[in-house]
């Protein structure tokens, strides 16, 4: 994994899965770590984007079980976050 970018706020990395590109986002401040969703998808052969995906029947069974493990969180902003990266 190596730095490909850094920001005031983020560190970026890139590995690769089987030859994929993934990216992987580190908040300087707070040490959370993200991964592209998209990068993720499409390096287990998915072609479409990760809300492509979950307009699927896997993606909906997706949201469903996320549900039940996390009553009363939002799924988005809980499960899935939007983060802009510049």
């Amino acid at each position: 994994m190596k730095i490909v970018k850094e920001t005031l706020t983020d560190i970026v990395y890139l590995d690769y899965f089987e030859g994929n590109p993934v990216h992987f986002y580190k908040n300087k401040l707070t040490g959370e770590i993200n991964i592209n969703a998209d990068d993720a998808l499409h390096a287990m052969g998915y072609e479409g984007t990760f809300e492509d995906y979950l307009g699927t029947d896997e993606g909906l069974d997706f949201i469903n079980e996320w549900k039940k493990e996390n009553p009363g969180k939002p799924f988005w902003e809980g499960a899935v976050k939007r983060i802009p990266h510049n």
